[in-house]
């Protein structure tokens, strides 16, 4: 697949029993959304970028009100259409985490966290690409906050403004795409490099809550209970 048709995309989300209505609601091709309506009252606002034409880009609100406010539940949502022959997989994908957004997610140690008497630390899933970003510019060993940063090239950027001691300016605009780059990750992209800043070999588990149900995954594909029987 090419290019991803909105036209065909509307039709198949419109196809499956959980969507209530899925309509294109803006005029020009460039800026089209589709407006998914799930039959709970979630949002689904599906767009394609210009320059990734294949990749779905999607953010899901809790309900109509959110959306008109631009107040996204998850955001940062992708799926690359690229590899696949038709629709399918890639709805049904956009239809199970919009169904079952994630509340939050458990890292589990095997001592207390850092400055808590809990082994346990949570977060919500809507401050995941917040914490991480925010957990990153307090590393203190500035070889290892380059080591773990999400993409190749911003580790090559990162170590050439670190050995060289870059201008404010420069590391300004470096933060503001890490920004992005965390936006663009999926939740278990996140949940990864955060564990990766964290000590990853005392965190024994992590679980994604929805509901006061824990998943072993945020695609809810993996209920705990069920994966411990």
């Amino acid at each position: 697949m090419q290019n991803i048709n909105l036209y065909r995309l509307m039709s198949n989300l419109s196809a499956r029993p959980e969507v209530m209505t899925a309509d294109i609601v803006s005029c020009m091709y460039e800026d089209d959304t589709i407006k998914t309506v799930m039959r709970d009252g979630t949002v689904v606002a599906i767009g394609v970028q210009d320059e990734y034409p294949a990749v779905a880009l999607y953010t899901i609100y809790a309900n109509d009100e959110d959306y008109r406010n631009k107040e996204p539940l998850v955001e940062g949502l992708h799926y690359d259409f690229e590899d696949d022959s038709d629709y399918k997989d890639g709805v049904e994908d956009i239809i199970k985490e919009a169904c079952w957004p994630m509340d939050t997610i458990a890292f589990v140690k095997d001592r207390g966290w850092p400055g808590t008497d809990s082994r346990v630390y949570e977060i919500r899933v809507s401050n995941l690409v917040a914490m991480c970003v925010s957990c990153w510019v307090l590393l203190e060993d500035g070889r290892f906050s380059g080591d773990v940063l999400p993409e190749e090239g911003l580790r090559e950027r990162y170590f050439a403004l670190y050995e060289r001691g870059g201008e404010q300016a420069n590391w300004d605009v470096f933060i503001d795409d890490l920004w992005r780059a965390a936006d663009g990750m999926g939740l278990e992209e996140l949940a990864d490099w955060f564990a990766e800043m964290n000590d990853p070999t005392t965190i024994t588990a992590r679980y994604w809550v929805h509901g006061g149900v824990e998943y072993l995954d945020a695609a809810h594909a993996m209920p705990r209970d069920e994966a411990s029987r």
